[in-house]
């Protein structure tokens, strides 16, 4: 519809111009050709290469929401594992002051054994 009303408006323009010159002969014939222009092809056209797009951020989408529940999924993993390690930290920390504790036990006893054994070989002595 603008292409009909711009090409009515040029020549409009050019026929006044035409008529107000002075000179008769300088008039010149002037023919304007109205192209219509078949706009569904173009919007065919259009609309298939949006689909083709949207169709292909659709893909590296769903490509990209994979990727990242993966990486989600790694991370709780990673978290469990430090769950686990940490736990396992706690056990060997509470065998280790358990082991201490023996250890110490252990040492006191002998001291006592050889605290005896002492007063047994003076009292021997004596």
């Amino acid at each position: 519809m603008k292409s009909y009303t711009l090409l009515a408006s040029a020549l409009i323009s050019v026929s006044l111009l035409a008529g107000c010159s002075d000179e008769p002969e300088q008039q010149e014939e002037v023919t304007v050709e109205v192209v219509e222009t078949n706009h569904a092809e173009e919007v065919k056209v259009v609309t298939s290469d949006l689909e083709a797009s949207y169709a292909d951020l659709r893909a590296k989408t769903s490509k990209a929401l994979d990727k990242a529940k993966d990486a989600v999924e790694a991370l709780e993993a990673v978290e469990e594992s430090q769950e686990a390690l940490e736990e396992v930290i706690k056990q060997l920390d509470t065998v280790v002051k358990s082991e201490e504790a023996h250890k110490a036990n252990a040492s006191e006893m002998v001291a006592k054994e050889l605290r005896e054994a002492a007063a047994r070989l003076e009292g021997k002595a004596k």
